[in-house]
C-alpha cells in the first residue's frame, strides 16, 4: 500500500510541474500584454461553456477517438505488446483504489496542462492572428512537437510512429474545434473530453498488454 501511495504522491507532483511549467509563458504573456484588458481566466478560456457544450464535446471526441483506438490497437500488435503502459505500475500494487487514482491524475496531467497551453493560450493566440482554420491547424502543429520528441527515441516501428502522430494532430485539432466553434472559447469541455480520452487509452493499454 505504501508503495501505491508514493506512486500517487509522485503523480501528482508531476500534474502539479506540467501544469506550473506549460502555465509560465501564456502568464508572462497576460501579464505583460492583456492583464488591464480581461481577467486571467477569461484569457485563457477557464469559464463557464454554453449549455451543451460538455454533450458536443463528448460527442465529437468519441467519434475523432476511433481513429485512436485503432492506432492504438496497431500499435501493440507492431510491437508485440512492449510499449508504454502508463498504468502499469499502478496495476501490480494489486490496489483498485490506487489503479483508478492513477489513472484518473494520469488523465488530469495532460488534460489540464496542455489544454490550457495549446488550446487556452497559444490556440487563441493562433486564431486570434490568422483565422481559426489557420490558427487552429499551426496550433495543431505544435501540438505534435512533444508527442514527436516522446516517441522518436523509442523502439516504435515507423508505420506504428507515423500513426501516432496523425493521431496527436487529429486529437489536437477537435480539441481546438471543441473549445473555439462548441464551447464559445471556454477550454473546459476540451479539458473534460482530454482527460477522458488518456483515462481510457491507458485502461484500454492494460488490457492489450501481455
Amino acid at each position: 500500500m505504501m508503495e501505491g501511495l508514493i506512486l500517487l504522491v509522485n503523480a501528482l507532483i508531476n500534474a502539479i510541474f506540467k501544469l506550473a511549467l506549460l502555465s509560465v509563458i501564456p502568464i508572462i504573456v497576460y501579464l505583460a500584454f492583456h492583464r488591464k484588458r480581461q481577467g486571467l481566466s477569461e484569457y485563457l478560456g477557464i469559464k463557464k461553456p454554453p449549455a451543451g457544450s460538455y454533450v458536443n464535446a463528448i460527442k465529437l471526441s468519441s467519434i475523432a477517438y476511433v481513429f485512436s483506438i485503432i492506432v492504438i490497437v496497431f500499435w501493440f500488435q507492431q510491437s508485440n505488446g512492449l510499449t508504454m503502459n502508463p498504468l502499469k505500475e499502478a496495476k501490480d500494487t494489486g490496489s483498485v483504489f490506487i489503479l483508478v487514482a492513477s489513472s484518473v491524475l494520469f488523465g488530469l496531467q495532460a488534460g489540464i496542462s496542455e489544454e490550457v497551453f495549446f488550446r487556452g493560450f497559444l490556440g487563441k493566440l493562433l486564431i486570434r492572428r490568422f483565422g481559426f482554420t489557420k490558427g487552429n491547424v499551426i496550433q495543431t502543429i505544435i501540438f505534435i512537437a512533444p508527442h514527436y520528441f516522446t516517441f522518436i527515441n523509442t523502439n516504435t516501428p515507423l508505420s506504428v510512429f507515423v500513426l501516432l502522430m496523425l493521431n496527436a494532430g487529429l486529437m489536437g485539432y477537435v480539441f481546438g474545434y471543441i473549445t473555439e466553434k462548441k464551447s464559445n472559447g471556454s477550454i473546459l469541455p476540451a479539458i473534460l473530453v482530454h482527460t477522458l480520452i488518456d483515462i481510457a487509452s491507458g485502461f484500454i493499454m492494460l488490457a492489450l498488454a501481455k
